[in-house]
């Protein structure tokens, strides 16, 4: 199951990805950035609004 972070961003089924190369130069992908986030909140700490994604 995916988990949803405090600012909104879902993260993949499995994560941290476990097939990586550490020694290679391509970039890691970036799940947030292939499928973002109607809104990113930058408002984030202390407390929030429930449900605020």
């Amino acid at each position: 199951m995916s988990e949803k972070l405090y600012n909104c961003i879902v993260l993949p089924e499995e994560w941290p990805p476990q097939n990586m190369a550490p020694a290679a130069y391509e970039p890691m992908p970036v799940p947030y950035l292939e499928n973002p986030p109607a809104v990113i909140p930058i408002d984030v700490g202390g407390k929030r609004p429930i449900n605020a994604c």
